[in-house]
């Protein structure tokens, strides 16, 4: 029996960068680096207020196989926050 998800991973072509968007623009926060040979390949990303947390590992060959691909849907609580969201999102680029 299990009571949820820990987290959900998704593969990036770029860790950091990735990192800094999910920081940056969603508001995740860094709990934790996975650094192997001196590069960072992969972040454990928390929000809070979500039981769950966000992993982001380095595998581009999988990252380019998702593109376009929508793996993650946010929840919005209301109309007017997805509009709020939209115009930041396009803000952010």
């Amino acid at each position: 029996m299990f009571s949820g998800f820990h987290h959900v991973k998704l593969p990036v072509s770029a860790v950091a960068r990735s990192r800094d968007w999910y920081t940056g623009v969603l508001g995740f926060t860094t709990d934790v680096e996975f650094v192997e040979d001196g590069m960072l390949m992969g972040v454990g990303l928390a929000h809070a207020g979500m039981a769950g947390g966000l992993a982001l590992r380095h595998n581009p060959d999988r990252a380019k196989a998702l593109s376009g691909f929508d793996a993650v849907a946010l929840l919005v609580p209301s109309r007017e926050e997805v509009h709020a969201w939209k115009a930041r999102l396009d803000e952010a680029g």
